[in-house]
């Protein structure tokens, strides 16, 4: 969708430096028309930064319907060359597979012996653990 006139973006940095050897700092930015595409993501929903047009570095962000969960970047943005950067996320049907970042607190599950040495990150992924159990039931 789209209503009035395209706008013109500055693109690339908006202040050059003279350096050694008589050199700018960068190449020179260009004055041009950005326009991506409306954005979409199947089984998904933007939750911010809808509106009817998008130009040089408008965001959006999304959320998975039910029963998906999101895999990619996000929030995303329309970059110079009017295209989504990062690349846009995808919804994927499920739960989102969690992976253990670290060995075990314990030999015994629950039961951390007295020699062990918690940490605080131990109790934030404890505590993670058991939000998630709980949510389950």
């Amino acid at each position: 969708p789209s209503n009035g006139p395209d706008e013109f973006s500055l693109v690339g940095d908006s202040q050059l430096i003279c350096i050694d050897d008589n050199k700018w700092s960068n190449s020179p930015p260009q004055c041009k028309v950005v326009k991506c595409e409306y954005p979409v993501v199947e089984h998904g929903r933007m939750v911010s930064g809808i509106k009817n047009k998008y130009s040089y570095q408008a965001t959006v962000l999304f959320e998975c319907l039910p029963g998906f969960y999101l895999n990619g970047s996000n929030p995303v943005f329309c970059g110079g060359n009017s295209t989504w950067e990062p690349e846009m996320p995808k919804c994927i049907r499920g739960f989102k597979p969690t992976y253990p970042t670290k060995p075990p607190v314990s030999k015994y599950p629950g039961y951390p012996e007295p020699s062990d040495r918690l940490t605080l990150e131990d109790f934030e992924e404890l505590g993670i653990i058991l939000a998630t159990n709980y949510s389950a039931l």
